[in-house]
């Protein structure tokens, strides 16, 4: 027996029914919880790639998810990703153009602070100001060539926003941590280029001091003696080194090179004098030793200093800073002799060796040490960043003395 045929009609509306029912849960494509873990593949692979240097994989893999996400967040930072890639590679321009794309799909997205460089994020924040203002024609060159752009958006369902990988923390460009850098530095010193500023006093004080202890060690002997002239010939030297901890402040952020730091340095100093010191006395008696004198003092200064970086967002910048210290002071005088002492055709070997805290020498003799030191700091350095956050100092200037300074610095990003 012959099947009936259906009619025309019945067909038709068969045909509306399965077009307005559209297809069952699960059918043609990946379901949904299999494009969600194809996206975090992709995510895991493009970031590992990034991670050792291998931006054509990076590349792809972000690409990839831009054509397989219609999630907002996941397409942001996709985007994100071509952009820091392109700006590896130097263009700028590719570069700029997708953190455009990055901001359609998340106006208020930052930059994620994990080895981005500084002229990145400084990149990232004047295509969202040039946003801000009122809008001009792109030019063709500008729009992303290869990849091709991201396919037009869709709103998503209702999803949970996409939280940033363990480890990685968000960056505001008014985030005050990043206007913190916390510094240690080494440096070396001497003051014989200004020797002439108290040379004079150093080695007159501690002749003095030396022709004392002479006179004191023959009257032992022959304490009648009186001395009636003397004759030194000294000889000046100094050395000096110096270590510190400083913390330094931008008011303005990273878009400025003015910065302050304070700072606590332990600062040591030694000032020294050698030659023969003469001596003649009463009855024809003389006396002729070979010295060693020095003021040797390391206090612990607080130092207040202020820096102009000349090219702030140059990874490599000169500057120069200025500031001032307060030491006091505390330490010790010591001299160091041996020689003969005539008298009466009898010819006497004298040593000696005496210490003498600042405190002691300023009572047995006429030295007037002062108890405040004030550090004059003035130099001229370059600052190179080394990694992301981390920076290398190069400086040479005046610590009331010649000084050269080298050190690291930390910048806090997050």
């Amino acid at each position: 027996m012959e099947r009936p045929r259906p009619s025309i009609a019945a067909l038709a509306l068969t045909a509306v029914a399965f077009l307005c029912a559209g297809p069952a849960d699960g059918w043609g494509g990946q379901d949904q919880p299999q494009a969600r873990e194809e996206v975090a593949r992709l995510f895991a692979a493009a970031d590992a790639a990034f991670d050792r240097g291998d931006l054509a994989t990076a590349l792809e893999n972000y690409f990839e998810v831009t054509t397989v996400s219609l999630d907002r967040a996941e397409l942001a930072r996709a985007s994100l990703g071509l952009a820091i890639c392109y700006f590896s590679l130097n263009d700028r321009d590719r570069a700029t153009s997708w953190i455009a794309q990055t901001l359609e799909y998340d106006p208020d997205k930052e930059p994620i602070d994990r080895i981005y460089p500084e002229s990145f994020v400084l990149l990232f924040m004047e295509v969202r100001e040039a946003r801000s203002r009122p809008a001009e024609p792109r030019p063709p060159e500008l729009r992303p060539e290869t990849p091709p752009p991201a396919p037009p958006v869709q709103e998503p369902k209702t999803t949970p926003p996409t939280k940033p990988r363990a480890g990685i923390r968000l960056l505001g460009g008014a985030d005050w941590k990043d206007k913190w850098e916390i510094e240690a530095h080494i440096s070396s010193w001497s003051l014989n280029p200004v020797k002439a500023l108290f040379e004079s006093y150093v080695t007159d004080n501690l002749a003095e001091e030396i022709r004392d202890q002479v006179l004191d060690r023959v009257r032992e002997s022959f304490p009648l003696l009186v001395q009636t002239g003397h004759e030194e010939s000294l000889a000046f030297d100094s050395d000096g080194s110096n270590y510190g901890f400083g913390v330094r402040f931008y008011p303005k952020g990273r878009k400025s090179g003015f910065s302050l730091e304070l700072s606590f340095e332990k600062t040591h100093l030694k000032l020294m004098v050698a030659g023969p010191v003469q001596q003649a006395y009463t009855s024809g008696g003389a006396s002729q030793v070979d010295s060693n004198a020095y003021i040797e003092t390391s206090p612990f200064a607080t130092n207040l200093s202020f820096r102009w970086e000349l090219i702030p967002p140059w990874r490599v910048t000169p500057y120069i800073v200025c500031g001032l210290g307060i030491a006091v002071l505390g330490g010790e005088v010591g001299t160091d002799w041996r020689g003969t002492f005539q008298y009466q055709n009898q010819q006497t070997v004298i040593e000696d060796n005496v210490v003498k805290t600042f405190i002691e020498a300023e009572e047995e003799s006429d030295f007037n040490i002062p108890n405040i030191f004030v550090l004059l700091h003035l130099g001229l350095g370059v600052k190179a960043e080394l990694i992301p956050g981390l920076s290398g100092i190069v400086e040479a200037g005046i610590w009331d003395g010649i000084m050269f300074r080298a050190g690291i610095a930390y910048r806090f990003n997050f």
